[in-house]
């Protein structure tokens, strides 16, 4: 017995603090709920109960046995009943790790969550907020039965130097003020309209062919003009078929498209475009109906035109017609478009020679367009030509190329190449004076800058050396260079 009571007492002083928790742990634990705290108690009864169990039993052992159980014996069964205790404690222990770890993650959770949602009400605050600045006790525009109205518009102005081969001439040439109205009825049907007020005096050599004696001149009344440039209503059944009536910009190559000076590097446009409003080589708008639309292939798309319509500068029964098909490829950030058109002119004039040209001649035109958008490159080529009625003056061929490179977000450099053959017939008016049309071939070179300190602020310089080749009638080779400053101010 003595013996067995010194093992028992050597037992007694074995460390327990691994598995018997400290009273602050315990508190802990009893606050949080901890979900182990049962399972903890009830593998300590057990491991309890096991010790007494073994411990009586070896007791009773010893006292029925005395003589042939010796200590070894009842250490080993001892060391037997600490390696059990050992792996119990073990076990806890994991599951104790585990839960805590789970519980600190789902805390960490939750106070993400909690700071998201902190971060969003403020950001709404600060939305309110804004909004309440700019609208304060005003009252808002609101359409009758629309399901959206969008309101914009922009501010354009220029100021242009031309120095010529006798004498120069400089004019803020140009103020525009637009304004852009669209409208969604539903979810098929919209409107959009463009309605311009502008003073403009156009730049006009005064010489016998227009080459070399620059001026400026009023168009309109003196220099006013208040053109509903765009009104169209469109009917939307996909993204494959749209149904447009109205008055609209003829979709033909790029930047006739493009057309407005908020996006253009160059808001005098090539050759063929001008005058604006004009038909040099296509009318730029047009009054009627198009279908059109856009297919997708993948990453590439398939853009499309079916239109006629009346230009408004020739009578109500010259009709022009035409189609464009325009594929992109997006790997290569480039659109190829083709463009083939018919219609008719008014050329009312007398011309040299006794030639009288025809009041409804008709004309054929065709053309090819490529723009290359791709990381810092910007490059727009279009050619188009006319195939003439030949009472009207002949063909017509105009082409330009013009890379622009982009600098960073807010500078871009382009250089552009710009010929014009406007045809061969020299038409003068009946009454005498300058003739309206020049003979011969015009070639521009280009080299311009834009600046963007917003992305609503478009600032231009650019520099346009202009030479004109020989014509008929005696018109010799000439030069003339040209110094614009233009700013575009959109909102």
């Amino acid at each position: 017995m003595l013996t067995i009571s010194f093992q028992i007492t050597e037992f007694a002083h074995m460390d327990t603090s691994s598995f018997c928790p400290s009273l602050h742990s315990h508190s802990a634990l009893k606050h949080q709920h901890h979900p182990v705290l049962g399972l903890f108690a009830t593998r300590v009864i057990g491991i309890l109960s096991l010790v007494l169990l073994q411990v009586f039993g070896m007791m009773s052992f010893g006292q029925a046995a005395d003589d042939t159980i010796g200590l070894t014996d009842i250490t080993q069964h001892l060391q037997k009943i600490q390696h059990q205790i050992d792996e119990t404690l073990e076990r806890v222990n994991r599951l104790e790790l585990k839960e805590h770890s789970s519980l600190h993650h789902s805390a960490e959770s939750i106070d993400e969550k909690m700071q998201n949602l902190f971060d969003r009400v403020e950001a709404q605050e600060d939305l309110l907020q804004d909004i309440d600045q700019k609208v304060g006790s005003r009252s808002l525009v609101r359409a009758f039965d629309a399901t959206q109205f969008d309101f914009g518009g922009f501010l354009h102005s220029t100021f242009t130097h031309i120095n010529g081969e006798k004498g120069s001439a400089t004019s803020f040439d140009r103020l525009t003020f637009e304004l852009l109205f669209k409208v969604q009825f539903n979810e098929r049907f919209s409107a959009f309209f463009a309605q311009a007020f502008i003073r403009e005096s156009n730049t006009r050599f005064t010489d016998t062919f227009q080459r070399t004696s620059p001026g400026f001149a009023f168009s309109g009344s003196g220099g006013m003009k208040t053109p509903l440039v765009i009104a169209w209503a469109n009917y939307r059944q996909s993204d494959a078929l749209n149904i447009q009536i109205g008055r609209y910009i003829t979709p033909f190559g790029i930047i006739n498209i493009e057309h407005f000076p908020a996006i253009l590097l160059d808001p005098e446009q090539p050759q063929f475009l001008r005058p604006f409003s004009g038909d040099t080589i296509f009318p730029n708008f047009i009054t009627g109906a198009q279908i059109h639309g856009q297919l997708f292939f993948a990453d590439d798309s398939l853009q499309y035109n079916i239109y006629t319509g009346v230009f408004t500068g020739s009578t109500p029964e010259q009709f022009y017609t035409g189609i464009r098909g325009a594929y992109t490829f997006s790997q290569l950030g480039s659109t190829l478009g083709i463009n083939v058109g018919t219609g008719k002119r008014s050329l009312t004039t007398t011309a040299p020679e006794m030639i009288t040209p025809s009041r409804n001649s008709t004309f054929y035109m065709y053309g090819i367009d490529l723009l290359i958008d791709n990381g810092p490159i910007l490059w727009k080529n279009e050619i188009f030509f006319t195939d003439e009625d030949s009472r009207s003056g002949g063909n017509r061929m105009a082409y330009y190329t013009q890379p622009a490179y982009r600098i960073n977000d807010q500078w871009i450099a382009f250089y552009r190449y710009d010929f014009l053959n406007d045809g061969s017939l020299q038409i003068a008016p009946t009454s005498g004076g300058p003739r309206l049309q020049t003979p011969g071939n015009s070639t521009e070179h280009v080299f311009g800058m834009n600046f963007l300190p917003v992305p609503n602020v478009r600032l231009r310089a650019s520099f346009t050396l202009k030479e004109y080749s020989s014509g008929r009638l005696g018109a010799q080779n000439a030069q003339a260079q040209i110094f614009q400053l233009s700013g575009t101010f959109s909102f």
